[in-house]
Protein backbone atom coordinates (compact mmCIF):
# COMPACT_ATOMS: atom_id res chain seq x y z
CA UNK A 1 0.00 0.00 0.00
CA UNK A 2 2.86 2.38 0.74
CA UNK A 3 4.15 1.90 -2.81
CA UNK A 4 0.86 3.19 -4.26
CA UNK A 5 1.02 6.23 -2.01
CA UNK A 6 4.62 6.80 -3.02
CA UNK A 7 3.71 6.62 -6.71
CA UNK A 8 0.88 9.10 -6.11
CA UNK A 9 3.37 11.47 -4.50
CA UNK A 10 5.73 11.04 -7.44
CA UNK A 11 2.95 11.75 -9.91
CA UNK A 12 1.98 14.89 -7.97
CA UNK A 13 5.63 15.98 -7.90
CA UNK A 14 5.94 15.57 -11.67
CA UNK A 15 2.75 17.62 -12.13
CA UNK A 16 4.11 20.38 -9.88
CA UNK A 17 7.41 20.41 -11.77
CA UNK A 18 5.73 20.66 -15.16
CA UNK A 19 3.04 23.11 -14.07
CA UNK A 20 5.07 25.67 -12.11
CA UNK A 21 3.87 29.13 -13.17
CA UNK A 22 5.89 31.38 -10.90
CA UNK A 23 9.37 31.51 -9.44
CA UNK A 24 7.95 30.52 -6.05
CA UNK A 25 6.12 27.49 -7.45
CA UNK A 26 9.25 26.46 -9.36
CA UNK A 27 11.43 26.86 -6.26
CA UNK A 28 9.00 24.84 -4.13
CA UNK A 29 8.77 22.09 -6.74
CA UNK A 30 12.57 22.05 -7.12
CA UNK A 31 13.03 21.71 -3.34
CA UNK A 32 10.49 18.89 -3.20
CA UNK A 33 12.23 17.16 -6.11
CA UNK A 34 15.59 17.44 -4.38
CA UNK A 35 14.11 15.73 -1.30
CA UNK A 36 12.62 13.04 -3.56
CA UNK A 37 15.94 12.49 -5.35
CA UNK A 38 17.80 11.89 -2.07
CA UNK A 39 15.59 8.85 -1.55
CA UNK A 40 15.22 7.88 -5.22
CA UNK A 41 18.49 8.80 -6.97
CA UNK A 42 17.69 6.44 -9.85
CA UNK A 43 14.53 8.35 -10.85
CA UNK A 44 15.59 9.81 -14.18
CA UNK A 45 12.12 11.09 -15.06
CA UNK A 46 12.05 13.39 -12.03
CA UNK A 47 15.64 14.45 -12.73
CA UNK A 48 14.70 15.40 -16.32
CA UNK A 49 11.64 17.31 -15.09
CA UNK A 50 13.86 19.31 -12.72
CA UNK A 51 16.29 20.00 -15.58
CA UNK A 52 13.41 21.41 -17.66
CA UNK A 53 12.47 23.87 -14.91
CA UNK A 54 13.55 27.45 -15.34
CA UNK A 55 16.82 28.28 -13.52
CA UNK A 56 16.39 28.68 -9.76
CA UNK A 57 18.20 32.03 -9.69
CA UNK A 58 15.61 33.66 -11.94
CA UNK A 59 17.90 34.06 -14.96
CA UNK A 60 14.79 33.50 -17.06
CA UNK A 61 11.36 34.80 -16.16
CA UNK A 62 8.25 32.68 -16.21
CA UNK A 63 5.28 33.73 -18.27
CA UNK A 64 6.14 37.35 -19.02
CA UNK A 65 6.10 38.71 -15.48
CA UNK A 66 9.13 40.85 -16.29
CA UNK A 67 7.60 42.11 -19.53
CA UNK A 68 4.61 43.55 -17.69
CA UNK A 69 6.91 45.39 -15.33
CA UNK A 70 8.92 46.79 -18.24
CA UNK A 71 5.79 48.09 -19.93
CA UNK A 72 4.63 49.85 -16.78
CA UNK A 73 7.95 51.69 -16.48
CA UNK A 74 7.49 53.46 -19.82
CA UNK A 75 5.94 56.92 -20.00
CA UNK A 76 2.22 57.01 -20.81
CA UNK A 77 1.17 58.25 -24.23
Amino acid sequence: MAEGSEQGGRRELLERLSGAQSRLEAADARAEAERWMTQHPEDEEVRRAVDRLRPAGGEEDLGGEQQGEDLEEGSPT
